[in-house]
């Protein structure tokens, strides 16, 4: 039994699939609009490491091009650093 999801890799439960962003939560796709499921119990999900991006993408009706860009942001935040002191 597992307890805690492999950030990267797909699950699945009842059909439904997932890529874990954290080792604690999910995100899938629902009309096009990535959803965070967060909170999930690992247990409950099943790890899926044969299906391919291209089967997760038709799946969900998002190109590869849509994923990268929804992942990218999760793996890899922009963010803007702000010094939080100055010499002035």
């Amino acid at each position: 039994m597992a307890t805690k999801f492999e950030p990267g890799i797909a699950y699945h439960q009842e059909g439904r699939y997932a890529i874990a962003t954290y080792d604690d939560s999910l995100t899938t796709f629902e009309n096009k609009e990535s959803v965070d499921l967060a909170d999930q119990d690992p247990a409950l999900w099943e790890r899926d490491a044969k299906i391919s991006v291209e089967e997760l993408c038709e799946g969900w009706g998002i190109t590869d091009e849509e994923m990268d860009s929804v992942m990218e942001a999760i793996f890899y935040p922009q963010v803007e650093a702000e010094p939080e002191f100055s010499f002035a």
